[in-house]
């Protein structure tokens, strides 16, 4: 035994009515038995009731033993005689230009045996169909998968991109995004107007707020120009003004000192 998915088993017992024991201790109750080919099997892995199991089987079959003497190759008057399509199909493609005249469709050929399907032919006897082998159309039930429960813990410690997202899906469109709404020719005209006075307005902002950031850059630049060209003097006159300063603390008599 062995599933589509590479799940190995093997048969164990077959289970039959009279090897069956039902709970109460009787054999072969009506409500124990079981249907002709049933089995216990035992897998690798557990497998689910809607997995295909493949049964592989091996049967030893002894050939029997045939004979057919052939008295004589020697063909008779009552010889069938092949139709001449039927002999070029035997013959091949590549050797069909170089045939000996032997092969023509006036010459006899024994079959010494037939195919059922040349027998069969002939008889014009149908092929028997058998109702079990013709293949049925295939009806599945939609699979239907638990929730994945994560405890709180493992959650804490999973990354955020592996977290369970609890957020509620949104919905696609509501009721009036699926109606649609049919404008008079009047409303039309009104419409396109607004579209193009808010294009127009939207242009002369854009325009406006790309002048404004040259306006503001350029007065950056001459700022830092300004501060760089009287940055020694500004540095000089600190310098002096803290020199000033240090001096009248130093000549100025303390509260403590009479």
């Amino acid at each position: 035994l062995k599933t589509v998915f590479g799940i190995r088993g093997s048969v164990k017992k077959a289970l039959r009515d009279s090897n069956h024991i039902a709970s109460d201790g009787s054999k072969g109750s009506a409500a124990a038995k079981q249907a002709p080919g049933t089995f216990r099997a035992t897998f690798e892995d557990k497998i689910l009731m809607s997995d295909i199991v493949i049964c592989r089987m091996w049967v030893p079959v002894e050939p029997k033993q045939f004979y057919n003497p052939v008295l004589s190759l020697l063909a008779d008057s009552h010889t069938a005689e092949y139709k001449s399509d039927q002999v070029e199909e035997l013959d091949e493609p590549s050797q069909s230009s170089k045939k000996p005249a032997a092969a023509t469709a006036s010459t006899p050929i024994v079959p010494l045996m037939r195919t059922t399907a040349e027998i069969r032919r002939e008889n014009q006897v149908p092929l028997v169909v058998n109702k079990d082998s013709v293949y049925k159309p295939i009806e599945r039930t939609k699979r239907e998968f638990r929730k994945l429960k994560v405890p709180v813990k493992l959650q804490e410690a999973l990354p955020f991109a592996s977290k369970p997202k609890q957020q509620t899906p949104k919905n696609k469109e509501g009721y009036l995004a699926k109606r649609a709404v049919i404008l008079e020719p009047e409303e039309k005209k009104a419409r396109a107007v607004v579209q193009m006075l808010s294009t127009v307005r939207r242009s002369k902002l854009e325009k406006r707020q790309v002048a404004n950031q040259e306006r503001s850059s350029k007065k950056r630049k001459e700022r830092e120009m300004e501060a760089g060209r009287f940055e020694d003097q500004h540095r000089e006159e600190k310098r002096a003004k803290y020199r000033d300063e240090g001096k009248k603390k130093a000549h100025r008599p303390s509260k403590g000192k009479k």
